[in-house]
């Protein structure tokens, strides 16, 4: 009768512990179709449950790091050279499909932007340097 009561416990509270366990969440940057700053240290973060260890790989670097007493985590990747080749971001048993690592750049304004690169000086150069996928340099 005492292990039918404990068994009888422990179905009713195990979904409970589970509702407790937190899904492990990222940043949403960090999504499919990705794009990752080239020559950088790249920092991935998110948040699960505190004191749970997680692991991050990509473009063969692994790291692991230890959520905090809130449960924050954060790995830094080492630097990588640019790449048009799409790469997957496996975070714990999450993956984040076509990755590339790129040089970023920021357009604003609408003066700086009003006239197309052919009307811009050594146009002819700059056309053909465009067309190499890991050059951004105009």
């Amino acid at each position: 009768m005492n292990y039918a009561r404990t068994l009888l416990a422990g179905l009713l509270f195990t979904p409970l512990l589970a509702l407790h366990a937190l899904e492990l969440k990222l940043l949403s940057l960090f999504t499919d179709h990705s794009v990752l700053q080239r020559e950088k240290s790249l920092p991935v973060w998110g948040w699960t449950n505190p004191g749970e260890e997680v692991a991050v790989s990509f473009a063969s670097q692994k790291k692991t790091a230890k959520a905090d007493g809130a449960g924050k985590w954060r790995v830094n990747l080492d630097p990588l050279s640019a790449s048009a080749e799409p790469r997957e971001l496996r975070v714990g048993e999450r993956v984040i499909r076509d990755v590339l690592v790129v040089d970023l750049g920021l357009c604003s304004g609408q003066s700086n932007r009003g006239f197309s690169v052919r009307e811009a000086a050594n146009a002819e150069q700059k056309i053909a340097r465009a067309r190499d996928p890991l050059r951004f340099d105009f």
